[in-house]
């Protein structure tokens, strides 16, 4: 099998890494991944188990499932919060996509790259490239386990306003997406009497309009206020 052409986990591999390369049954990795807390643990070699999967098996699609990551995912993950600088950050992104990754990838608790940037070039940078993939776009709204858009994960976190500023321009909001405003509202907080709907929007509308007659300082400072206007708003239906 393509598992047996691969080098066996060594040294601190879980019981994960084992079970995968022995092509143990699909229930016993069901049993593992519910006992093991770090289901993405390195083995001595630097994989995951996920990288010692045989690709479209039915324990490689369960595992992704799951939320179990390649060390390419991982490596990606770590420079989508650490790394500052965008034309690196650029460079990480476009290098994973050439070796054929899918930054399409959901983390055991649901979240996606955006839910877990926390880098602001990188989030930048990250925009930029779903803008121009269709099947990327989805993304920008995708809710995790806890029903978390990537802009109001970044509202629960307090990540820099920079990130929430590219999350609302890009046109990340906070409601599932098959909520409207006014209905999440109403779900979240009785006592909303303004229209939240016609405010969310037309403060949406304000931050991505350019302010041609304004000094270039000045409109950046119009343009943060607006979002923390609308961060503001958001928190009170949250």
């Amino acid at each position: 099998s393509d598992n047996e052409n691969k080098s066996r986990p060594t040294g601190s591999s879980s019981m994960l890494h084992k079970a995968v390369t022995k092509n143990e049954p699909l229930e016993t990795m069901k049993f593992l991944v519910e006992i093991i807390t770090d289901i993405n643990q390195l083995d001595n070699t630097g994989k995951t188990a996920l990288d010692y999967a045989t690709k479209d098996s039915e324990v490689y699609y369960f595992l992704k499932r799951v939320g179990c990551l390649s060390s390419p995912q991982l490596r990606l993950i770590n420079s989508m919060k650490t790394e500052m600088d965008e034309e690196k950050i650029r460079k990480v992104l476009k290098d994973y996509e050439n070796e054929g990754e899918d930054l399409d990838f959901l983390d055991r608790h649901g979240n996606n790259l955006l839910h877990m940037a926390t880098s602001a070039c990188a989030t930048k940078a990250l925009i930029e490239r779903i803008r121009t993939s269709p099947r990327y776009k989805k993304m920008l709204n995708q809710v995790n386990h806890n029903k978390e858009t990537p802009l109001k994960s970044a509202i629960q976190n307090g990540v820099e306003i920079r990130i929430m500023q590219y999350l609302v321009q890009a046109g990340g909001g906070v409601p599932p997406q098959e909520d409207s405003v006014d209905d999440y509202a109403a779900r979240h907080s009785s006592s909303v009497s303004i229209n939240i709907e016609q405010s969310y929007n037309n403060i949406q509308d304000n931050v991505v309009m350019n302010i041609e007659d304004e000094e270039e300082d000045e409109e950046e400072e119009k343009k943060d206020n607006m979002i923390m206007i609308v961060v503001m708003t958001m928190i009170i239906i949250i």
